[in-house]
């Protein structure tokens, strides 16, 4: 009733819709982190540390984790494991996150008033 687009917008739009954006942000980013097969399967991973990720190949964290499981060694081993505690961890603080900014402006069921 006289307000701009983009306060509408501002006002109503984003924070109705605020949960769902939140959701669909972190489920996103958590698919990414959790599709093991094919990152194992399609990247072309390095076994050398690769300082700059815009030059020449560069391992990721799943396939790391993958190499390093199937190495005889103990210490390798240990490292596959910190590097899945790693890959946990990381859903873990988007999914924490994501609860946390998506409650942020719910203030509960509103209350109707009655009329007389």
């Amino acid at each position: 009733m006289g307000a701009t687009q983009w306060r509408t917008v501002w006002s109503i739009v984003l924070p109705t819709a605020r949960t769902g954006l939140i959701t669909a942000i972190v489920l996103g980013i958590a698919r990414v982190v959790g599709e093991t097969a094919p990152l194992i399967m399609t990247s072309f991973g390095s076994t050398a540390t690769n300082a700059n990720p815009f030059k020449g190949f560069q391992s990721s964290l799943p396939l790391s984790v993958y190499q390093l499981l199937s190495n005889p060694f103990a210490a390798q081993q240990q490292r596959a494991y910190a590097g899945a505690f790693v890959l946990v961890f990381l859903v873990l603080a988007l999914f924490t996150i994501a609860r946390a900014l998506g409650n942020r402006g719910s203030k509960g069921p509103r209350k109707r008033k009655e009329r007389p």
